[in-house]
């Protein structure tokens, strides 16, 4: 079957799969994907035009892991489990720490523009419904013109079908800081 992984940030208590944003989700897809992007804008120092989304920079000088179930326990690192003295950093991370996915895509389409996230979105029906739940339920603005600028303005009716079809949990984005 094989081993899923994620970045984890052990300091701001974040995380999200390395195929969020599409791509392979074992480990032919570490550093391969918009998801990889997504963490070098993370990573960044914030400066210049860099300060135009509060996530850009936001993970600099952090702990930061690319952590795979298959990973051993957390000990020696703080976690918010004491009944569990080691649990494994993978489930811990997705039971107490919030995903970013939601908030990573809405940062890509804002700083790099829609071309490469629309680009995934056509053969990737989790990201196509990612960035479709951000423009319903969520109302972004950012995520509806793009779908509609790539998918038509009958965007709405494939999403509902690949809704039906495709289980994600989609975690409501961050707010701006």
């Amino acid at each position: 079957m094989g081993e899923y992984f994620m970045h984890v940030n052990l300091d701001r208590h974040e995380y999200f799969m390395i195929d969020a944003l599409g791509g392979a989700t074992k480990s032919s897809g570490i550093g391969r994907n918009l998801g990889a992007r997504a963490l070098g804008l993370l990573l960044m120092r914030r400066g210049g035009d860099l300060n135009a989304h509060s996530l850009i920079g936001a993970w600099s000088g952090t702990r930061v892991l690319i952590v795979g179930d298959y990973a051993e326990s957390t000990v020696g690192i703080d976690t918010p489990t004491p009944s569990d003295p080691s649990p494994k950093l993978y489930t811990l991370a997705q039971e107490h720490y919030t995903n970013l996915a939601s908030s990573l895509a809405l940062m890509l389409l804002q700083h790099d523009g829609p071309d490469e996230l629309m680009a995934v979105a056509k053969h990737d029906e989790q990201v196509f419904v990612l960035l479709g739940e951000l423009a319903t339920v969520y109302r972004s603005k950012d995520a509806d013109a793009a779908l509609r600028a790539c998918f038509g303005p009958e965007w709405t009716k494939d999403y509902a079908k690949k809704r039906k079809q495709c289980w994600i949990e989609v975690p409501p984005p961050l707010q701006r800081e």
